[in-house]
């Protein structure tokens, strides 16, 4: 049975890479840990098992950091005139086109059909072998998005990814070939195969939302008169968050005429200031607890955290989510839920463009459900919210809420098999999982 390389390069997927340590070490197979230099001891403070192996990753020589870059910007540019507007040319935000000008949206009309899975085999392809092989073995397990793909362009090697997030595959190009991809659910995985490419899919737990999902979820939805609105951008994001702040300032003006409290969430890696002018403009706003981080990439969600933000939850009677991964949270811990669909607001224009993002769209929207019609303009806005407030709308969101939680929690059955096939007993062939209906399956290799 072979060696398994884990590459973390994020703290905020420790937990993830722990548990298929500890998993694939019960089934006999030797699983390391491999973090960037940087964040060794800071995994080895947050790993919940000290008996799992961690081995630094050694940094780039100057050589590489050129290759790296020219990696980086070959991927970036590629995708961004190969594929236009294509859902993986989306971040957060909204297209990052740089190309602008007749010449180059005519090369983007031309070549609008070429799948983007494709920019991620031709990087690999021209970078293969640009980077020393850091890993102890040649299959290595990445938990996305990994800090530096140039390391996994080895068409020597089995990669494999581990799509940590709802919004993985559509977030950027990933930069390497995956040969097997493990989501949380189908919808997911054929998201991953067919923007980033894969030859086979898997389904694997979320293991963000595994607090969320153990909870107890008795008495949810009480009758009180308190919302959660979490943030879905901080300071950092620029126009988006000033666009954000004229959101939050729609919800809790309906609030309070309909006689409700706003407990605004701050995103974990956020300044204790950014939402000040935001609780003291409206007297029935107040902030909940912020978590003391240092970088974006580097923040991890601790069980002391995860319980803050449980009983938070706990405090609220109805959670009004907009585009942020913490709707999902919600749900999973059995809280009511209104998801609002946000990407017509003409007058806070900003933050619709981030709105329309497909995971946003695709997942959020579709799965749990919307109320009404996408409201144009922050009064629509306020008019909508203070309609959901009503006692006969109660129902209506614990559905919103059942349904994404169905969409999240998958039998644990599947995840034995993913196990069995990243670590298969000798002699075992591997045997994919196959997508209904999916015409994509045998295309990206």
């Amino acid at each position: 049975m072979g060696d398994v390389s884990i590459y973390l390069s994020s703290l905020n997927g420790v937990a993830t890479a722990a548990w298929y340590a500890g998993r694939l070490g019960d089934r006999g197979c030797q699983a390391v840990i491999c973090t960037p230099s940087r964040l060794v001891d800071d995994a080895k403070r947050v790993l919940p098992d000290d008996r799992l192996v961690l081995q630094p990753v050694a940094p780039f020589t100057s050589t590489e950091r050129f290759l790296a870059r020219a990696h980086a910007t070959f991927a970036d540019y590629a995708s961004d005139l190969v594929v236009g507007d294509n859902p993986a040319n989306l971040r957060y935000f909204g297209p990052r086109s740089r190309f602008k000008g007749p010449a180059h949206r005519a090369i983007r009309r031309a070549c609008g059909r070429i799948p983007s899975r494709l920019v991620n085999r031709a990087a690999a392809r021209a970078f293969n072998g640009a980077a020393a092989w850091r890993f102890p073995s040649k299959h290595v397990l990445v938990i996305s998005f990994p800090e530096q793909p140039l390391l996994l362009c080895d068409s020597t090697a089995r990669i494999d990814t581990v799509v940590d997030s709802w919004d993985h595959p559509v977030r950027k190009t990933s930069g390497y070939v995956t040969h097997t991809a493990i989501a949380w659910n189908r919808d997911l995985a054929r998201d991953w195969q067919r923007y980033q490419g894969a030859g086979a899919v898997r389904i694997g737990p979320a293991h963000k939302l595994m607090y969320a999902l153990s909870a107890d979820r008795d008495g949810a939805g009480g009758p009180g008169t308190t919302l959660m609105y979490p943030m879905v951008t901080s300071r950092f994001a620029g126009e988006w968050f000033e666009a954000e702040l004229q959101v939050v300032d729609a919800i809790a003006e309906a609030a309070r005429e309909a006689g409700w409290e706003v407990l605004v969430k701050p995103k974990p890696m956020t300044s204790r200031d950014e939402l000040a002018e935001v609780a003291a403009r409206h007297d029935n706003v107040s902030l909940g607890t912020f978590l003391d981080s240092g970088a974006a990439l580097d923040y991890v969600l601790t069980d002391a955290y995860n319980d803050v933000r449980l009983r938070e939850l706990g405090e609220v009677d109805l959670v009004v989510n907009s585009g942020t991964t913490f709707g999902l949270d919600a749900a999973c811990a059995g809280r009511p839920l209104l998801q609002l669909d946000l990407s017509r607001l003409e007058d806070a224009r900003a933050f619709a463009d981030a709105n329309r993002n497909y995971h946003i769209q695709h997942h959020l929207c579709r799965v749990a459900g919307t109320a009404g019609a996408p409201p144009r303009n922050l009064r629509e806005l306020g008019a909508l919210v203070k309609r959901e407030l009503a006692p006969d709308r109660r129902a209506a969101h614990a559905q919103s809420a059942a349904r994404l939680r169905r969409w999240v929690d998958q039998p644990a059955g599947e995840f034995e098999a993913t196990l069995e096939s990243l670590a298969p007993p000798v002699g075992a062939a591997e045997r994919p999982v196959p997508l209904a209906n999916n015409e994509l399956k045998n295309s990206a290799y």
